[in-house]
């Protein structure tokens, strides 16, 4: 790794070294899989805390879906159309702990990066 880059990397708070082998100053960076939603297909899905009580910089909401939140951490949907990072989504909530599903429905946009599939139907 370059000396500069390395000396700037160190003075960062949030800079992840773990990865970087001195002896052939190298930094190994581990790929990323994305998590893959197929039109039409469905999904039990838990959504992140930040997708319920998005942060004031947060724009996904508003520019994406006017605005409307989810309404449920669980829902059970099913895909609509994938979109590069976000997925449109025809969903009611769900109850993970009942395996059922509730009376609330929702549909709208939702990353991809900030849910996770519970299990594929």
């Amino acid at each position: 790794m370059n000396s500069i880059i390395e000396e700037q990397l160190r003075k960062c708070k949030v800079a992840d070294l773990s990865r970087y082998d001195a002896g052939s100053r190298t930094y190994d960076i581990p790929r990323y899989n994305q998590v893959r939603m197929v039109e039409g297909k469905s999904y039990v899905i838990r959504l992140d805390a930040s997708l319920l009580k998005p942060n004031p910089g947060d724009a996904f909401h508003v520019n994406w879906n006017r605005g409307r939140l989810p309404i449920s951490e669980a829902m059970l949907v099913e895909v609509g159309n994938v979109n590069g990072k976000a997925v449109y989504v025809y969903g009611i909530g769900y109850d993970l702990q009942a395996d059922a599903p509730t009376q609330k429905a929702w549909d709208g946009w939702l990353p991809i990066e900030r849910l996770t599939i519970i299990r594929s139907l």
